[in-house]
């Protein structure tokens, strides 16, 4: 029921359901790019102007309670860097691995590549 309420609210302002991915929320405004990562009740808003990040939040919360916890640095276990100025972001686990890797007693395992073409990029 929360979902589908979200989604309404979230296509009535735009926006649009990934097709491999129905969480993630996508929507191309004048060159701008925004997204919405949904998980359970939090959001997750990346766009690429930040004046429509400020009009995104203020949408969204004259429908629900929203708590802004401002620039990101965790999500979901992964962690979260942003190189300025360029902005780009990096996103790893590395603290999450070396927990299961030293649980499991593998911390001093050789590396080996992942099995994912390099560059692999998920499309919407």
């Amino acid at each position: 029921m929360w979902h589908s309420r979200l989604n309404e609210e979230l296509e009535k302002i735009g926006f649009v359901s990934c097709r491999s991915e129905p969480c993630v929320y996508t929507k191309n405004n004048n060159k701008c790019l925004n997204i919405i990562a949904v998980y359970v009740d939090d959001l997750l808003l990346v766009c690429t102007d930040l004046g429509e990040l400020g009009a995104i939040i203020k949408k969204i919360s004259n429908v629900f309670q929203i708590v802004n916890k401002g620039p990101i640095n965790h999500f979901l276990g992964m962690e979260v860097e942003r190189e300025n100025p360029t902005g780009a972001l990096t996103i790893s686990q590395k603290q999450l691995v070396l927990q299961l890797l030293k649980k499991n007693r593998m911390s001093v395992c050789r590396p080996v590549s992942t099995p994912l073409e390099t560059n692999f990029q998920v499309h919407c």
